[in-house]
């Protein structure tokens, strides 16, 4: 799926499956505090929902920034409707488009946040070619 592949959207993998319309699969790298933070995200093409966040690659300061690849952060990105615009915000989540800040890692959390978007955008622009 390399036409889909640009920027910070490194690679994009679509995961068909009999029974149901599957999964795309995004490989994301995108600039954090003191390097690349690179993560997939994995979109569930039926419930047009994240399925999935996981940093697989950070060097974020340790004890802020590298709580970005803990699965409480992870897990805030989970179910969140692939048609939204994610926004970072630090104290707590009063919209369904907002993800909590790691304390202490705004730019860590904010590049994540960058990284997702941009792959949910890449979703949206090929969503009636992928389907």
């Amino acid at each position: 799926m390399a036409n889909y592949e640009q920027d910070n959207i490194k690679k994009v993998y679509l995961i068909k499956e009999a029974s149901r319309a599957g999964n795309l699969l995004q490989k994301i790298a995108v600039d954090g505090y003191n390097d690349k933070i690179v993560m997939f995200l994995n979109i569930d093409l039926e419930y047009e929902k994240i399925a999935e966040l996981e940093i697989i690659k950070e060097n974020e300061t340790p004890h802020y920034g590298g709580y970005i690849k803990e699965d409480w952060f992870e897990n805030r990105f989970k179910g969140k409707a692939a048609n939204l615009k994610l926004e970072i915000v630090k104290m707590s989540a009063k919209k369904p488009s907002e993800i909590v800040a790691v304390t202490g890692a705004t730019i860590s959390s904010s590049a994540v946040v960058k990284g997702v978007n941009e792959a949910l955008i890449n979703y949206q622009k090929y969503k009636d070619e992928i389907r």
